[in-house]
C-alpha cells in the first residue's frame, strides 16, 4: 500500500485528508482532480481502513471509471475491488436486484440508442407516421425530452399496462409515438438509459427498507464532474448519502457544458449554502498546459461572472524556441483562384515547418513562430481546412510521437476537415462518432458503386444484395456460392446465369436487382460524382432514406458526393469512378494501421476530460461559435465555457482558425481574448464586427426591466436578443419602440 498523501501538493493533500462530512473541491483544468479522487479513495481504504465496498466513486463515462479503478488499484494493490461506476452502471446493477416492486423482471433489457431507433421504426408504419413528417432523430430527441416532462412511470409500472395507450389516439404524431414507444418498452420489459435512473429513484423514494439498505452500504460517496450533474443525479446521491452524510464532490463551474442535457451548475455553486459546514478546497496549480495558453483561456473565461474564480498557475517548464512549431499561413487575399494557388505553392508543402538555415531563402511569406496561442484568419472554408491540414502535417513531421487533436463546435466544420484530411492522405481518426467510411449508408452506397464498376466484386455483391430484404437468404446464398465456385465465376455472374434455376428460387426483387446492376454496368461511364448520383437514384437508396426521415444518413451521402467532386477537381475530367474507388481503398487501408501522431478529430463536447500536446481549434466565426441557436445570455456563457474547455485541452501549443472573408466574421470570443495574448496571422475582416460582438453595457438585461437612456430617457425592455446583440425598448417619450445595440449607453432605472 503506497502512501496516499505522497506526491500531492498542499491543496490536494487538504482535499484528500478531509474524510468526514461534505467537501466541495473546485478543480480547474489540469489541476489534478482525478489524482485527488483516486488518492482520497486510497486514503480511505489504506489510511482509515474502510472497506472498499463501502466507498462509492461515481463518474460520467465508463472510460473514466475504468481509469479510476486502475489508478486506485495501483495505489492500494491488486487485493481490492474498488466500487467505481457511472450513474447508469450503478442504477443497472441496483435494478437487477431491486426492480421487482415496479413489476419488471430482473432480466430486463437495457436499450442503447441504436436499439431505441430499431424499436421506433416499426411504430412509424403502425401509426402511419412519415419519416418526412417526423425524422427519426427528431423523434428520439422528443422522447428523450418528454420523459422529463410527463409522468410516464406510473402507467408504465402499473399492474395493467393496457392503460398506457388510453386517450392517445387524438394526440399529435410525436406524442402518440412517445406513448406507443413506452407501451412497447413495457411489453418487452425494456428500459432505455433515461429509465434506469428514474426507476432507481422511484424505488428508493417508495420502498423505505430498500432505501435504508442502500444508505447503510455507502459510508463515503465521491462524485466527479459535479458541475455537470442534473437534478435526478443530484437527488440520487443525496438519498444515498442520507445516513452517513459523507459526500465529496469535485467540479469546475467554468467547465459546465452540458446544460442542454439538464445539467445545472447551481447544484455545485450552492452546495455549501445548501449544506452549512461544507469544507471548501480550490485547486489552482496546473500540471498540463503552457502558461500562455492558461493566460489566454483565463482572459476569455473572465467574461463570465464568478467572484470565486482564481487564475491557474502553470507548473510545466516553458518550451524552448526550437521546440515550437510555426503557424501555418492562410493564403493571400487574392480573388483570382490561380494566383491564390501560386501563393500557396510559393510557401510550399512544408508550410509551418521551421526553415532550414542552410537552404536558400524560400520565396513567399515565412511562417511565424510563437509560444502564444495563434489565430489564423482565412478567406473561406477551403482556405481554413487547408491551413488546418498543413498545420497537422507540419506537427506530424516535427513531432511524430505527439498527440494532435482538431476540435470544433459544429459537426459541419468537422466534416469539412475530415474530407480535407482524406483528400490529403493525412492519418486521422474521428473520435466518439462513426468515421465516414464506417457509416452504414456510406458502405452501402460504395458497395453499389463498386458492383456497378466491377460486377465481379463478390464482397460488394454480398453487401448490395443484402442491403434490404429481397427474398434471398443465407441458404440460397450458400447454394449460389457453391455454384459460382463450381463454374469459376463471380457471384453476380453465377446468379445472372441461374435466374431460372429452381434450386435458387429467384424472387422478382432479385431479378430486378440483377437487371439494374447489369444495366448500370453497361451504360456509358460518367465522372465519379455523376456515377455515384446515378447509382443512388437508380437503386432508390437515397429516396428510401428520405422517406424514413434519416437526415443524418443523408448528410453522410452528401459528404461522400463532396469527396467524389473533390477527387474530380484534383484528378481532372478524365478520372473515373474506378479511380475514385481505388483512391478511397488505399486511404482506408492506411487508416487501418494505427500510427503515432495520428490526428484525432472530435467535437469539443467529446474532448471533455482529454488532453493533447497540440490542439487545432477550428471555426471561430460568429453564429458557428457561439452557435446561431444561442438566444440568451446564459446560452452564450455556456458557449464561452465550451471554448474555454477546448483551449485548456492543449498542453504545448494551441492553434485557432477563423473564416473572415465570408459569413459573419470573427466570433465575439476572439475579441474577448486578452490583447497581446495571441499571435494573429492573416488579414482581419474589413467589415464591421457582428453587433453581437459588442460587450453589453448591462449584462443580464431581461425583458420587462426598466432602463434609462441619457437622450431618450426612461423605458421598458420589450425583448433581448443576445445572439444578434440587440434589445428592443419602449421609451416613455417615444410613440414606437426602438432597437438598440446591447452596447448602447443604458443604465438600469
Amino acid at each position: 500500500m503506497r502512501d496516499a498523501l505522497a506526491g500531492l501538493n498542499a491543496a490536494q493533500r487538504e482535499a484528500v485528508s478531509i474524510t468526514e462530512g461534505r467537501v466541495r473541491v473546485r478543480a480547474g483544468p489540469g489541476t489534478g482532480k482525478t489524482r485527488a479522487l483516486t488518492h482520497r479513495y486510497a486514503y480511505l481504504v489504506g489510511g482509515l481502513g474502510i472497506s472498499p465496498r463501502r466507498v462509492w466513486c461515481v463518474t460520467f463515462t465508463n472510460k473514466a471509471a475504468l481509469e479510476m479503478r486502475e489508478r486506485v488499484i495501483a495505489l492500494c494493490g491488486d487485493g481490492i475491488n474498488p466500487c467505481v461506476s457511472t450513474f447508469h452502471g450503478f442504477c443497472a446493477a441496483f435494478l437487477r436486484e431491486e426492480i421487482a416492486p415496479l413489476g419488471f423482471p430482473p432480466n430486463f433489457t437495457i436499450l442503447a440508442v441504436p436499439d431505441v431507433k430499431e424499436m421506433l421504426r416499426p411504430l412509424y408504419a403502425e401509426l402511419g407516421i412519415s419519416g418526412r413528417q417526423l425524422p427519426l432523430k427528431d423523434a428520439w430527441e422528443f422522447i428523450d425530452a418528454h420523459k422529463y416532462q410527463v409522468d410516464y412511470l406510473t402507467p408504465m409500472t402499473a399492474p395493467d399496462a393496457r392503460g398506457i395507450l388510453m386517450g392517445t389516439d387524438s394526440l399529435p404524431p410525436a406524442e402518440r409515438l412517445f406513448w406507443h414507444y413506452v407501451a412497447r418498452e413495457r411489453a418487452t420489459f425494456s428500459l432505455d438509459f433515461d429509465d434506469l435512473i428514474k426507476f432507481t429513484l422511484r424505488i428508493l423514494e417508495r420502498c423505505p427498507e430498500v432505501r435504508e439498505r442502500a444508505q447503510a452500504r455507502f459510508e463515503y460517496i465521491m462524485v466527479d464532474e459535479f458541475q455537470d450533474i442534473d437534478r435526478e443525479q443530484r437527488d440520487l446521491v443525496e438519498i444515498l448519502a442520507g445516513r452517513h452524510h459523507n459526500l465529496f464532490v469535485v467540479g469546475d463551474p467554468d467547465q459546465t457544458i452540458y446544460s442542454f442535457r439538464g445539467a445545472d451548475v447551481a447544484f455545485f455553486n450552492h452546495f455549501a449554502d445548501d449544506f452549512p459546514g461544507t469544507a471548501d478546497v480550490t485547486l489552482t496549480e496546473n500540471y498540463r498546459s503552457q502558461a500562455p495558453i492558461l493566460d489566454c483561456a483565463f482572459g476569455l473565461i473572465s467574461n463570465n461572472p464568478d467572484p470565486r474564480r482564481l487564475p491557474l498557475s502553470a507548473k510545466v517548464a516553458p518550451l524552448r524556441a526550437d521546440e515550437l512549431t510555426p503557424t501555418a499561413l492562410p493564403r493571400a487575399r487574392l480573388k483570382d483562384a490561380d494566383l491564390a494557388r501560386e501563393a500557396r505553392a510559393a510557401v510550399g508543402p512544408g508550410m509551418g515547418l521551421l526553415p532550414d538555415p542552410a537552404a536558400d531563402p524560400a520565396p513567399g511569406p515565412q511562417s511565424p513562430v510563437s509560444a502564444l496561442p495563434s489565430l489564423a484568419r482565412c478567406l473561406d472554408h477551403e482556405d481554413e481546412v487547408a491551413v488546418i491540414a498543413e498545420q497537422a502535417q507540419a506537427l506530424r513531421e516535427m513531432h511524430p510521437k505527439a498527440s494532435i487533436a482538431v476540435l470544433y463546435r459544429s459537426r459541419q466544420v468537422g466534416e469539412r476537415v475530415e474530407r480535407a484530411f482524406i483528400e490529403r492522405g493525412i492519418p486521422h481518426h474521428v473520435v466518439a462518432e462513426i468515421s465516414l467510411f464506417e457509416r452504414r449508408e456510406v458502405r452501402d452506397a460504395l458497395a453499389y458503386l463498386r458492383l456497378v464498376v466491377n460486377p465481379g466484386d463478390d464482397l460488394a455483391f454480398r453487401r448490395a444484395l443484402g442491403e434490404r430484404r429481397r427474398g434471398f437468404g443465407r441458404r440460397r446464398l450458400e447454394r449460389l456460392t457453391a455454384l459460382a465456385a463450381r463454374d469459376g465465376q463471380s457471384l453476380f455472374a453465377a446468379l445472372s446465369g441461374a435466374l431460372d434455376d429452381p434450386a435458387l428460387r429467384v424472387t422478382p426483387d432479385v431479378r430486378e436487382f440483377v437487371g439494374l446492376i447489369a444495366g448500370l454496368h453497361g451504360a456509358t461511364r460518367l465522372a465519379p460524382a455523376a456515377e455515384l448520383a446515378r447509382v443512388l437514384e437508380a437503386t432508390g437508396y437515397e429516396e428510401r432514406l428520405r422517406q424514413e426521415g434519416e437526415q443524418e444518413r443523408l448528410k453522410s451521402l452528401k459528404s461522400l458526393r463532396d469527396l467524389a467532386l473533390g477527387f474530380e477537381g484534383r484528378e481532372g475530367v478524365d478520372c473515373t469512378a474506378a479511380d475514385f474507388l481505388g483512391s478511397l481503398s488505399l486511404f482506408m487501408h492506411e487508416q487501418d494501421r494505427p500510427r503515432e501522431g495520428e490526428a484525432l478529430l472530435m467535437t469539443i463536447h467529446n474532448a471533455k476530460g482529454l488532453e493533447f500536446d497540440y490542439v487545432l481549434l477550428a471555426g471561430l466565426e460568429e453564429k458557428i461559435f457561439p452557435s446561431a441557436k444561442c438566444a440568451t445570455r446564459a446560452e452564450v456563457d455556456e458557449e464561452r465555457r465550451l471554448m474555454y474547455v477546448a483551449m485548456t485541452r492543449a498542453r504545448r501549443q494551441l492553434f485557432m482558425t477563423a473564416v473572415t472573408g465570408e459569413g459573419e466574421g470573427d466570433s465575439r470570443f476572439v475579441g474577448e481574448l486578452p490583447q497581446g495574448g495571441i499571435m494573429e496571422v492573416g488579414e482581419a475582416p474589413g467589415a464591421a464586427q457582428s453587433p453581437g460582438a459588442v460587450p453589453p453595457t448591462l449584462p443580464g438585461l431581461a425583458k420587462g426591466e426598466r432602463i434609462f437612456h441619457a437622450i431618450m430617457g426612461p423605458g421598458t425592455v420589450l425583448s433581448v436578443d443576445v445572439g444578434a446583440g440587440e434589445c428592443t425598448v419602449a421609451f416613455d417619450s417615444l410613440p414606437t419602440p426602438r432597437t438598440l445595440s446591447l452596447g448602447a449607453p443604458l443604465e438600469r432605472a
